[in-house]
């Protein structure tokens, strides 16, 4: 884990490596930073949005960036020349979250506007919107497979949907604040989610015609838990509010190692 720092003490709220770890971007309220993360050598700035970066996500392939922003526009940039290729309208407020479905053919978007949009990444059509949630959207996540994604919600809530057809699967009510981050495990038998209520819950999807449970939780944070992510070896990393990180053995339910040294709230990791 590293720092990057931005101009006027602008905090980062999102970041997101390259698939091959040769690039790491972070944004800010100003634009996207492209920087060598074994160097620390800026890459290139993106400017476009017009208001604060608020999620990022790399292609599969590692040639396409996108961005989502309280603009309310997706945008995607070519990370050879660092040129905006394309912007896809139609949330009606800020998007949250932005990510990529394993094979790179579709993207998904989570919005203020309480639902979920899929985009063509090639043609910028809308394939469609999931609505359920009752509020806000502050994340989501394809499974590995492709098939299912997880969405949590200022509403408590996490649910998970039919990626190919739109249909609502299941929905996971034990949290008792905001859901603010949600991830699938890489082998797609877990999904995890970070909250205000400072848990890690831990659900087992169950979606081949059964219902999503809880099969755990993870205790350690003092405030909020703002963002988590798995690496590929199946650790779970979380951050949040009370200005630590936390690796955690997911199966033994433990904390592992505990980050310290940032001197604020932490709102964006990324693994390489």
């Amino acid at each position: 884990m590293g720092s990057v720092r931005f101009r006027q003490g602008w905090p980062v709220s999102a970041m997101a490596y390259s698939p091959d770890g040769t690039v790491l971007a972070s944004g800010t309220m100003d634009a996207v930073v492209l920087q060598d993360p074994r160097t620390g050598r800026p890459i290139a700035c993106l400017a476009g949005h017009r208001k604060g970066v608020s999620s990022l996500a790399f292609s599969p392939d590692g040639l396409t960036l996108a961005t989502g922003a309280h603009d309310g526009i997706l945008r995607l940039w070519n990370i050879k020349d660092h040129a905006m290729v394309a912007q896809f309208k139609g949330h009606e407020n800020a998007i949250l979250d932005v990510t990529w479905s394993p094979d790179g053919k579709r993207l998904a978007s989570s919005s203020q506007d309480a639902t979920i949009r899929l985009w063509d990444p090639v043609t910028g059509s809308p394939l469609r919107t999931l609505s359920g949630h009752e509020s806000t959207v502050y994340s989501v996540s394809f499974s590995p497979d492709g098939h299912t994604l997880a969405s949590g919600s200022y509403d408590k809530s996490v649910r998970l949907w039919n990626a190919d057809t739109g249909e609502s699967l299941s929905v996971l009510k034990g949290h008792e604040g905001w859901v603010r981050s949600v991830a699938f495990s890489p082998d797609g038998r877990v999904l995890a989610s970070g909250s205000h209520d400072h848990t890690v819950r831990l659900g087992d999807p169950m979606v081949d015609g059964a219902e999503a449970k809880e099969i755990g939780r993870l205790e350690g944070h003092k405030d909020a838990v703002i963002c988590l992510a798995f690496a590929p070896d199946g650790q779970l990393v979380t951050a949040g509010h009370d200005n630590t990180a936390r690796l955690w053995d997911v199966e033994g339910r433990k904390t592992q190692r505990v980050f310290s040294g940032h001197a604020g709230w932490i709102d964006a990791l990324a693994i390489s």
